[in-house]
């Protein structure tokens, strides 16, 4: 998935929350096939521990996952204790919208106002990070 910064899609972010949790295992096998001991690119490029074209490859996948787990957090951090519990629940747990309301102890309509707050939310976030004015 590439992650598009401008217009943003409902589904763009919700497909963000449910790969979260696989970008960052992936993340993490990668570093390890790279040889990376502290997980860090620099490690990488300044050992060439990542072998010729096939470890640029690989270095450029993890710079690739980087960027989409950091908007992933960035949103996921921003989100209330409540708002947290609906991402976990609904992507990371893959449940229906009528359990995650169950889970939460809310109704079915006020879980898909927390969706809506949520997806909101995480646009606004996504859309300032793509303004010139900060250089992404």
């Amino acid at each position: 998935m590439n992650i598009r910064l401008i217009d943003i899609s409902d589904t763009d972010i919700e497909n963000m929350f449910r790969r979260r949790g696989a970008w960052k295992a992936r993340r993490k096998v990668l570093s390890l096939r790279a040889g990376l001991r502290s997980g860090s690119i620099a490690d990488a490029t300044r050992h060439k521990h990542a072998g010729g074209h096939n470890g640029t490859a690989i270095i450029a996948e993890i710079v690739d996952l980087d960027i989409k787990i950091r908007a992933a957090d960035t949103c996921y951090y921003a989100l209330t204790q409540q708002e947290r519990r609906y991402v976990d629940t609904r992507y990371a747990d893959g449940l229906s919208m009528r359990l995650v309301a169950r889970a939460l102890g809310i109704s079915e309509t006020s879980a898909y106002r927390v969706r809506r707050a949520v997806l909101d939310k995480c646009r606004r976030i996504l859309e300032q990070k793509k303004t010139p004015a900060n250089g992404e």
